[in-house]
């Protein structure tokens, strides 16, 4: 059970480092985000501005080679021929070009000079913004390939335990309860001295209670069945309580719901997939597992030997803290219990042996008849039943 105990409480910890990874680099993914779309929306107005210029030298060009007139310069003016006409290349002032383009939308021509020094620095910072805005789109595509948008389902890891490391777990639980009632209850009771609660907790474990209760042989039996049956009825048959009681009511409560209006497959893996969730977010409360323990202690302290209450509860809630891991393990996964003849039924005593499902530890009489059930039988459900641990019977 230490073991179970370690390895999952390593996986939960693992879990909860990737969710804090994941939740760390997802903020960066939205920062590195916007800090793309504000240096696209600055990329795309410079666009914009440049697009803008090379239109206008385009504009400018056409008009030189038409009837734009350049500027009156001394260069120009030497450049006259014999018939007092000009050269057709444009003039060339200090490396430059000259252009016309039409400002402000009216009638006339402006002429502008534009150095070719500043028309490769308008060119190189065009394609250097190209390339950056290709390496901020590759990063960005890259960075939502591997984290899903937010509106995504977030896969819930896969349910890891095996089936041999189960019923190893499930045999270290029945050992811990079977050595706490060989060494504190095991002793015999005049059943006169018996109150009337426990009376009625053994009646409803068996009917040949006080045949249990004094025979030294059968003491332990019958308290063996007595903590399981409460670890059973308080925790192992309910998934949702060992997550506290507002998530348990919570959870029990859209149970019912579904139970009426869904199919038993499309409930069963919304059971399993939101208990997972659970599992990941959450922790078994201790305050449900401090009140199992109380309320076990309550029914056996009067019978055990010694004086150290102390001692039995501690050794009782090592128990029912390795039956509280078990109900998690059966809420989100295929496992269950049984405490009864059959599944669904309502019997845990005075029906007939099924040797499928249990194994025959003492006989009281002739009859193969199911006396007291002492511990539950362990089943997997995926999808027919197949028993991994028999049911210990007395009949």
């Amino acid at each position: 059970m230490e073991s179970l105990r370690h390895q999952l409480s390593e996986t939960q910890d693992a879990l909860h480092k990737k969710t804090s990874q994941f939740r760390d680099l997802r903020a960066k993914h939205t920062e590195e985000l916007n800090e793309w779309k504000q240096e696209k929306i600055s990329f795309d107005a410079t666009l914009r501005r440049l697009e803008a210029e090379v239109l206008q030298l385009r504009q400018g060009n056409g008009a030189t080679g038409s009837s734009a007139k350049l500027l009156p310069t001394p260069a120009t003016e030497g450049m006259k021929n014999v018939g007092g006409g000009l050269n057709p290349k444009p003039t060339l002032i200090n490396e430059g070009i000259t252009t016309s383009a039409k400002v402000g939308g009216g009638g006339d021509d402006e002429t502008v000079v534009i150095s070719r020094s500043r028309m490769r620095e308008a060119e190189e910072k065009f394609e250097k913004l190209k390339e950056e805005l290709a390496e901020k789109t590759k990063l960005c595509e890259s960075i939502q390939r591997r984290f899903p948008p937010p509106s995504c389902s977030v896969r819930v890891p896969e349910f890891s335990i095996t089936d041999d490391v189960l019923i190893v777990n499930w045999e270290k639980l029945r050992s811990m309860i079977r050595a706490l009632t060989l060494e504190k209850l095991n002793q015999p009771i005049q059943p006169k001295l018996v109150p009337e609660k426990a009376r009625s907790e053994f009646e409803a474990l068996t009917r040949h209670w006080k045949s249990y209760v004094g025979n030294e042989k059968l003491t332990c039996y019958i308290f063996r069945a007595l903590i399981w049956r409460y670890l059973h009825t308080c925790l192992l048959r309910k998934h949702w309580q060992v997550w506290g009681k507002e998530h348990g009511d919570a959870g029990v409560n859209l149970a019912n719901l579904f139970l009426n209006k869904a199919s038993d497959d499309e409930y069963h893996a919304w059971r399993v997939h939101t208990l997972r969730l659970m599992h990941q977010t959450c922790k078994p409360d201790p305050g449900i597992m401090n009140d199992v323990t109380n309320k076990i202690v309550e029914a056996t302290k009067l019978f055990a030997t010694g004086d150290d209450t102390d001692d039995l509860k501690k050794k009782l809630s090592e128990i029912v803290a390795a039956a509280a891991e078990f109900s998690s393990i059966f809420g989100r996964s295929h496992y269950q219990t049984l405490m009864t003849d059959k599944p669904g039924s309502q019997l845990n005593y005075g029906f007939p042996y099924k040797p499928e499902t249990m194994d025959v530890k003492g006989k009281l009489g002739t009859h193969t008849i199911v006396d007291l059930m002492v511990t539950p039988c362990l089943l997997k459900k995926d999808p027919d039943y197949a028993v991994l641990v028999k049911a210990e019977v007395i009949c």
